[in-house]
């Protein structure tokens, strides 16, 4: 039987997938609708949503393991299955993150067709495609010998994961003020009404979030 947490673990996970479920198809509905608004962004933000899927199912699983429980509560064959949890959705994570603002930055090409200002998108979705690609590198690599994530009374060492955290945070804070920024100046001159203008804010505030 689940313990008390671990129901709120699972809980939480399916409601906010469900939730995106239903903002992510009203969104692939709408450019069903007008065949010719469908472009590469809305390919990224499904693979996005793949990925938060995929990253739900396995905190689900998790559960299964350990997640939600004190460790004198998990057996050691569990225990080491769930040290190896986080390996595979600390990936699906970055990736998930990473395509979501590839989506945002792609749409920006196509309603920024400044020069210049193409040029710091293109980068910017470069910038966040490495910075997910090391970080899928990190997590995997993370400690020497590999195993030692999951065995950790052998011997070897294993980088701070903290450290780790706080460098991944960092990153993707200073990308989301980026990608909240950079549309404001056009936006500005389009002389909307506030109000528009406020709503236009916060839909991109909520598509960073």
């Amino acid at each position: 039987m689940l313990d008390t947490h671990q129901i709120h673990s699972i809980t939480v996970s399916l409601v906010l997938t469900a939730v995106t479920l239903v903002f992510v198809g009203l969104r692939i509905w709408a450019r069903l609708v007008a065949p010719s608004s469908f472009g590469f962004n809305d390919v990224l933000i499904m693979a996005s949503w793949l990925f938060s899927l995929t990253l739900c199912c396995s905190l689900v699983a998790a559960t299964h393991f350990g997640l939600g429980l004190h460790r004198n509560q998990v057996s050691d064959e569990d225990y080491e299955i769930f040290l190896r949890v986080p390996i595979g959705s600390s990936v699906l994570y970055s990736w998930g993150i990473a395509t979501a603002k590839m989506s945002i930055a792609v749409l920006y090409l196509k309603f920024m067709p400044e020069h210049r200002l193409r040029r710091f998108n293109q980068g910017l979705i470069a910038f966040i495609l490495i910075q997910a690609m090391m970080e899928t590198c990190v997590t995997v690599f993370r400690c020497n010998p590999i195993y030692k994530a999951w065995e950790p009374e052998v011997g070897g060492y294993c980088l701070d994961q903290p450290t780790l955290w706080y460098t991944v945070f960092g990153l993707n804070l200073a990308v989301n003020l980026v990608l909240l920024v950079e549309p404001v100046p056009i936006m500005w001159h389009l002389q909307l009404p506030r109000a528009e203008w406020i709503g236009l804010i916060i839909m991109i505030s909520l598509g960073l979030l």
